[in-house]
């Protein structure tokens, strides 16, 4: 899904971040829905859905965070041919906390994904048994 999500993404919208943005997004999107299904399939419950959904939320956070810090900030620096200090320092005037790279990935990227992981797992616990039924004909 996360695949198909960026191909249409490109196919209409195109890309403004020689691609790198749209592997930010499929990867970022996988460290959700990939702990999630793994657990979701071994424990087939509500209770396992809503463990399932915790643990993309814990993924997309940490693994999305580490990949921020270590891939995406360096990258779109050198995309732009913007130094790392001034996109910190755009975080700083935002957040005065924020100070250096792991400073700006733990206030500016960390509760982002959370936020998203937190929207996410609220939308698929109200709708995947709708969607389901329809897709996969399942019928619990």
């Amino acid at each position: 899904c996360e695949g198909v999500k960026v191909l249409l993404n490109l196919l209409f919208d195109g890309t403004t971040t020689a691609f790198v943005g749209e592997f930010a997004n499929f990867t970022v999107g996988c460290c959700l829905v990939l702990p999630a299904a793994v657990f979701y399939r071994l424990w087939h419950t509500r209770k396992g859905a809503i463990i399932s959904c915790l643990i993309g939320t814990i993924c997309i956070s940490a693994l999305g965070s580490a990949f921020n810090a270590f891939y995406l900030l360096p990258k779109f620096a050198q995309l732009y041919e913007i130094p790392l200090d001034s996109i910190i320092a755009m975080g700083k005037k935002i957040n005065g906390a924020i100070a250096d790279i792991p400073t700006f990935v733990m206030l500016a990227v960390a509760p982002l994904n959370l936020i998203k992981g937190v929207m996410v797992s609220v939308l698929t616990m109200l709708l995947y048994k709708r969607v389901a039924k329809p897709l996969f004909g399942i019928h619990k």
